[in-house]
C-alpha cells in the first residue's frame, strides 16, 4: 500500500501518474473536509499536500487539472503541478457536479457534466460543450489519437451505465457494452 490515511481522513481516491512516472497524484478525504491535492512518489514516501482542496484531479502534459464539486456552481480549475497559478477553466451549472477531468495528449482538458450529459472541452482558451445524448456521464477518457472519447454513460432508455465512443466533435455514437453496469473506462 502506497498511502494510508491518518486522523480524521478516511479515503485516499483518484489517484493518477505524472507525465514522467515519478509521482502520483491524490485526493485525500477526511471527516472534516472535502477532499485536497497530495502528491507522492511513486516509489513511496511522505505524501506532500498541494494545499488545493478538490475531489477529482489529473495530471496533464504541464499542468494538472482539478474539479471543485463542493462550491457552487462546481467548476473546472488547472494549476501548476506544486499547486500554484491556479487557473479557472469552466464551471458547472446548477447543482451539476462536474465528473473527472481528462487531459487528451496534445494538452485539450475535458471534462464531463455529471447528470446533464455534456461534455465541456477546453483548448488553448475556447471552451466547446457538447450535449449527449446521457442522463448521465460517470467516466470520460480520450483515445489516444485525440479524435474520439471514451464514455461511460446512462442514457434515458438504458437499464445500466454502458461503455461508448464518441468522436470529439460530438458525432459518431457507438455503443460499445449492453447492460454491464460499467463505472469507468481508459484508452489504451
Amino acid at each position: 500500500m502506497l498511502t494510508t490515511p491518518n486522523g480524521d481522513a478516511y479515503a485516499d481516491t483518484g489517484p493518477g501518474w505524472s507525465p514522467d512516472g515519478t509521482k502520483i497524484l491524490f485526493s485525500r478525504w477526511s471527516f472534516s473536509d472535502p477532499g485536497e491535492l497530495f502528491v507522492i512518489p511513486a516509489a513511496g514516501g511522505t505524501p506532500t499536500s498541494l494545499h488545493v482542496r478538490a475531489d477529482r484531479a489529473a495530471w496533464g502534459p504541464s499542468r494538472i487539472a482539478y474539479v471543485a464539486n463542493f462550491s457552487r456552481p462546481a467548476s473546472l480549475w488547472t494549476a501548476l503541478p506544486g499547486g500554484g497559478d491556479r487557473q479557472k477553466m469552466a464551471e458547472g451549472s446548477g447543482d451539476a457536479a462536474l465528473g473527472d477531468p481528462a487531459w487528451s495528449g496534445d494538452g485539450r482538458l475535458a471534462c464531463a457534466v455529471g447528470r446533464a450529459g455534456a461534455i465541456v472541452i477546453v483548448s488553448a482558451g475556447a471552451k466547446l460543450r457538447l450535449q449527449l445524448p446521457f442522463v448521465e456521464i460517470a467516466s470520460l477518457g480520450w483515445s489516444p489519437d485525440g479524435t474520439r472519447f471514451v464514455v461511460v454513460g446512462l442514457t434515458k432508455d438504458s437499464a445500466a451505465y454502458d461503455v461508448y465512443t464518441v468522436r470529439t466533435d460530438g458525432t459518431g455514437l457507438r455503443r460499445l457494452t449492453h447492460d454491464v453496469e460499467a463505472y469507468w473506462a481508459s484508452w489504451r
